[in-house]
């Protein structure tokens, strides 16, 4: 809902506030004129607004809050106002000040939906998660099917914070509710939120609601997760039929060739049955569905013929580099991403697929163009930024720029959580076994990074190489079989062989 809708609706609730307590007026005639005065101040708000003047509305708004006679005037009177008040504060772009107001607001009896979400957005905003978190949980418990209007990737990120932060009990009730709201996901994956809920469920011993919930974890690398860790063994070991790969890729399969058969007009599911395909490596009919859109798009227009044509084709055209890469076909993957590359995202420049392409140049032993391709890449997350700053080590890795491998190892080191399985590969690639294996055995002993260290470990299928990826292959077989890492993953996990492709690094 756009603000200045918001803003109206809560003008609408304080004005029609006003009758109701009217009716009620104090048998006080001091503490009558004095609710008179706020009501005339909350009316005359309402015109200025309609008028569209919202710093008259807020200073007359500001002076009837700070009225002692707002503290006798009716609760609804007050609840609408303060709403109000935090509505306007947040059309001016006063944050902070905006969520005051709308942490006030759901403390009535009479608040809703509206208010705990604009709460939400102004706690996401502000970057306080704990809030944030809050209000998730307070919405899936109250008003379940309003959780279709917060981003799945802001309930994502709520989580990786609480998770880093160890906030135990606040990432449950979060996920709890989420889970007993039924919350799939908003064309999102939540199997990997599903599996921290089972953990977590699993420390407080409820065996019961922690099956429950790893029953919905289908995507195969999260059962990959619940095999590996000895926390799951409680679940996993007593039903292995449930967690068998060659079920959990046909589960997922299905469901998501059922999305797109219920959406043919949508890129999304398609790109999502990409992802699928790449699960159980067929890649081959990953390029065939890329293809289909590209005929498509080209004889009709693509935004003629998918909705979220802006959004997602760029994201189809990667998905099909990736699955002619995982073929060895290094050429044409390397036209594709370049074509990719150059595609807007939403309109914006496209930094995943841009990403994408310099990781592949230097895969292809190219690190000079592949920090050329960088070169002006925009605004991205901190995990983005990790990438970044990935591609841009090992190009000076292959080009023998000491001072620059320095450099890029002292960002990352600074900023190795924000994508810490990153910083691993990054002391893999540089040699620095000692510092790789310290650094694994930190994450197998922490209980929020030990889940993702123990799937990066398994013993997976091997795709076609180049001679830097034989490398790093190697490099990487070192580090497992050094002893202290052995016998911490033993303690803790186990590894076995899949034969499906492996998470990428």
């Amino acid at each position: 809902m756009r603000m200045i809708a918001v803003i109206l609706l809560a003008a609408t609730l304080s004005f029609s506030a006003l009758a109701k307590s009217t009716a009620s007026r104090s048998s006080s005639p001091l503490l009558a004129e004095e609710e008179d005065t706020v009501r005339q101040a909350i009316r005359r708000a309402y015109y200025l607004i309609q008028a569209n003047d919202l710093p008259g509305a807020a200073a007359i708004i500001d002076e009837a809050t700070r009225s002692p006679a707002f503290a006798n005037s009716p609760a609804e009177q007050r609840y609408a106002a303060t709403f109000l008040a935090g509505a306007i504060a947040l059309d001016r772009g006063e944050t902070e000040t905006a969520h005051r107001w709308f942490v006030l607001a759901t403390e009535f009896k009479q608040s809703d939906s509206k208010d705990w979400h604009s709460r939400l957005r102004t706690a996401y905003d502000l970057k306080d998660y704990d809030d944030s978190a809050r209000c998730v949980t307070q919405i899936a418990k109250r008003w379940p099917k309003t959780l279709v209007e917060i981003r799945a990737q802001a309930i994502f990120r709520i989580g990786v914070q609480l998770n880093e932060e160890r906030k135990d009990d606040a990432y449950r009730n979060m996920l709890e509710s989420l889970f007993d709201a039924g919350w799939t996901g908003n064309d999102a994956d939540p199997d990997g939120l599903w599996a921290d809920l089972a953990r977590l469920l699993l420390a407080r011993d409820d065996v019961r609601k922690a099956k429950q919930v790893a029953s919905h974890v289908h995507l195969p690398l999260e059962v990959v997760a619940l095999r590996a860790d000895r926390r799951f063994d409680r679940i996993t070991r007593k039903d292995p039929e449930a967690f068998q790969i060659a079920r959990a890729i046909d589960f997922t399969l299905k469901a998501t060739e059922a999305a797109v058969r219920t959406s043919p007009d949508r890129l999304q599911p398609l790109m999502r049955l990409q992802s699928r395909l790449f699960q159980s490596a067929q890649f081959e009919r990953a390029i065939s569905i890329a293809d289909d859109v590209i005929a498509k798009a080209a004889a009709d227009g693509g935004s003629k013929v998918y909705e979220d044509f802006d959004e997602y084709y760029a994201w189809i055209l990667d998905q099909r580099a990736e699955a002619l890469a995982r073929l060895g076909r290094w050429d044409e993957a390397l036209k594709q991403r370049e074509k990719a590359a150059r595609r807007p995202e939403s309109g914006q420049m496209n930094v995943s697929q841009v990403i994408n392409l310099g990781e592949l140049y230097n895969t292809l032993g190219r690190p000079q163009d592949a920090l050329d391709t960088i070169t002006e890449v925009g605004a991205m997350s901190p995990y983005g930024r990790m990438q970044l700053e990935m591609i841009r080590l090992d190009a000076s890795m292959q080009r023998n720029d000491a001072q620059a491998v320095a450099n890029h190892l002292a960002f990352m080191r600074e900023h190795r959580t924000d994508a810490i399985a990153t910083w691993q590969m990054a002391l893999v690639i540089t040699d620095d076994l000692q510092g790789a294996a310290n650094l694994l055995l930190e994450r197998l002993r922490r209980e929020d990074w030990r889940n993702q260290a123990l799937v990066d470990i398994q013993d997976y299928m091997e795709l076609p190489s180049t001679p830097i990826l034989s490398k790093r292959r190697l490099q990487w077989k070192a580090l497992l079989a050094r002893p202290e890492v052995r016998s911490a993953i033993e303690n803790v996990g186990r590894v076995e062989r899949y034969e499906i492709p492996g998470p990428r690094s």
